[in-house]
């Protein structure tokens, strides 16, 4: 269902883009803001777990997403990360 031709798909993973919640930030959307932090989100970690994960693959795993993008970040439930 999720891959075409020239798509590979692993698996679906079903999650909030990173993208959707910096513009909510920018546009100031303090309701979805809230109804995130209602549902168990807490930005500040979110943000603070991109931070580490990103940093613990370049220093030290020497491996990383070099196509890194707040399109390409997901937020998962208990603020987990995923990167696709």
């Amino acid at each position: 269902e999720y891959t075409a031709k020239r798509i590979l798909t692993w698996e679906f993973v079903d999650g909030i883009p990173v993208r959707q919640i910096l513009n909510a930030i920018q546009q100031d959307d303090r309701q979805y803001l809230a109804r995130l932090e209602g549902r168990g989100y807490d930005l500040r970690l979110i943000a603070r777990r991109i931070y580490w994960s990103t940093l613990n693959q370049i220093y030290r795993d020497g491996l990383f997403h070099s196509d890194l993008s707040p399109a390409g970040i997901l937020v998962l439930p208990d603020n987990r990360i995923a990167y696709v």
